[in-house]
């Protein structure tokens, strides 16, 4: 990681206030998902905690608890209990549209820097498998992502192990700065593992070298780790092997390649199979980037001017 791009990073993200959206829907997990998030949100930083919902109307069946205003109050209220502020934004699902898509609407809308959703809803929890919602939030979300799992141990802000996974790209740089910048709290760790199969040279000193003098600064304990892989293994079953034998409880990963259809194969095993909550970090930049790159003129607006902003006809 040059030492350039740390400078670059914190020229962008000067002490940045994070938007923390977590996604809810009545469900066991969404309790949990909200905890999780309410770990991140730092009151003096300036953080803002919105929560999130989908609603709608057209399944009549659903009880009182789960509605709306009391899924408002409930969840308002557990997150004022948990030391957090949180606002409330609800969107009713559309007609055509999916329940990912209103909610990565309405993500974007409330500009979230990282979405917290549980590995799965209501309909319940698969082995080996992604909800529809979180599987589509890492795909197509703007935003990063973390991964909820009911499987997973619950730690308190301050007593998080995360484990970094990097191999050396400008996307796991970026994602490393997030983690150690805006996501570590004091008393954390962190366990920053590069994977090698046993064939290749293994990753020495020099290789973490830019990434230890950033915990160094920010007073963050890091242990750094060169992970051999067997021939017969992939990278991903590798890594995960290592999170149990570590007791990590959040997995941590950077990916390049914004929005498209397919994650890199590691990041989508890890995400899938891991048992522990799991954190993908998408370059902000990137995404802005990407989103110009495929927008129209109305889109572009929409990303730049204030809501409610009268816009002229646009004359091509």
């Amino acid at each position: 990681m040059p030492s350039t791009l740390e400078e670059a990073f914190l020229q962008k993200t000067p002490k940045k206030k994070l938007v923390i959206g977590v996604a809810i829907d009545g469900s066991n997990i969404s309790d949990k998902a909200l905890a999780t998030a309410c770990g991140f949100y730092n009151a003096a930083r300036g953080d803002r905690l919105v929560i999130l919902h989908v609603s709608d109307s057209s399944k009549t069946f659903l009880p009182r608890h789960l509605q709306p205003k009391h899924l408002e109050s409930q969840y308002v209220d557990r997150a004022h209990s948990l030391k957090a502020r949180a606002d409330w934004a609800c969107r009713e699902k559309g007609q055509g549209s999916s329940t990912c898509q209103t909610l990565m609407a309405l993500a974007q809308e409330q500009h979230v820097d990282l979405l917290v959703v549980g590995s799965f809803g209501r309909k319940g929890e698969r082995v080996d498998m992604l909800g529809t919602v979180s599987d589509y939030s890492l795909r197509e979300g703007h935003s990063s992502v973390a991964i909820v799992r009911s499987s997973a141990g619950t730690s308190t802000p301050g007593s998080h192990h995360y484990m970094f996974a990097t191999d050396g790209s400008r996307a796991a740089a970026v994602a490393f700065l997030t983690l150690c910048y805006q996501l570590v709290k004091p008393g954390d760790r962190v366990l920053l593992v590069s994977c090698s199969y046993e064939h290749q040279p293994a990753s020495g000193p020099d290789f973490f070298k830019n990434y230890t003098a950033v915990a160094e600064k920010l007073k963050i304990p890091l242990e750094t780790l060169s992970w051999r892989v067997e021939r017969a293994q992939s990278v991903s079953t590798g890594l995960l092997q290592l999170v149990g034998l570590k007791e990590v409880d959040t997995l941590v990963c950077g990916i390049a390649g914004y929005s498209q259809k397919k994650l890199g194969s590691v990041s989508d095993e890890i995400t899938h199979h891991a048992l522990c909550n799991t954190i993908v970090i998408k370059d902000a930049h990137e995404v802005l980037s990407h989103q110009f790159n495929t927008a129209g003129a109305r889109g572009i607006s929409d990303a730049i001017l204030p809501a409610g902003t009268p816009r002229q006809q646009l004359k091509v």
